[in-house]
This record gives structure tokens, sequence and C-alpha cells, in this order.
């Protein structure tokens, strides 16, 4: 899923996450929202994360907002271990980054440097969101 059609680096973006997808193993999904949990780009091995992926973004974005609160400084990231995956979650407002791979599969660390590199790729990215909240925002 492309968010913005037609524009070229979303789509070299999306083309660069599915690569991802398959090179990392144990990855199943890598989601880049907004921290409303609305799909930007997105892979995923199974359709049934797709629904899954959004959920996990928007309660990201709440914990992480809460977790900054606790006067150690802004949030990074929050990795969450369940019964059958790991998610990584890499705050990069107004982006959302969030790798899911299996639990008994998972390289906590590789994910958490994939999740820094997935920010230096997506700077391009969360300008436009930025650009495009600003005009909203300033049109109200």
């Amino acid at each position: 899923t492309i968010g913005m059609e037609g524009d070229k680096n979303s789509g070299e973006l999306q083309h660069f996450v599915n690569k991802l997808l398959h090179r990392l193993q144990g990855l199943q999904a890598v989601f880049i929202t907004d921290n409303y949990g609305v799909p930007l780009i997105q892979a995923t091995r199974e359709h049934k994360l797709e629904e899954l992926g959004r959920s996990l973004a928007a309660t990201f974005a709440i914990s992480s907002d809460q977790a900054s609160k606790l006067t150690l400084g802004a949030n990074e990231s929050i990795v969450c271990f369940y019964s059958d995956y790991v998610a990584v979650h890499v705050n990069h407002t107004p982006l959302c980054i969030t790798l899911l791979a299996n639990e008994d599969e998972a390289n906590v660390g590789a994910l958490m440097s994939i999740g820094k590199d997935l920010k230096n790729v997506t700077e391009p990215l969360r300008k436009s969101v930025l650009q495009v909240s600003e005009e909203i925002h300033t049109n109200e």
C-alpha cells in the first residue's frame, strides 16, 4: 500500500520495504504509518497482519506519548514481546515505524538497527507528512 500514489520516492520506499521483508529471517511485516495508524507504506507476509499493523501503530503512539512523560526524555522506541511475535516500534514523529517478527526467530538487535535505518530512509516522507499537517492546521 502506498499512501502517496504516483510519488516516485514512495514507490522506491515501497520497493525497499518489500525487499527488506524478504531479507531478514523471521520478519513478518513492516508498517510505516502516521500516528493515527493510517498506513503510508507497508509490506506483510500475510494479509491478516495488515489490520494488526494499524492497531499496533495507533497503540504505540499513545504508549510512546505516555512513556515520554517519565522525565527520562523523549521515547525513541518500544519493543513488545507477545506469545507469537515481537514488535519493534520506532518513533519518527509524525510517523511510526513498526517491525513485526516471529517471536522464535526475532533478532531484536537487528530489528532495532533496521528501525534506525528506516528513520533515515523515511525522512523525506516524514517531512511531507509534517508539511501537509501544517497546511491543514493553517487552513482550519
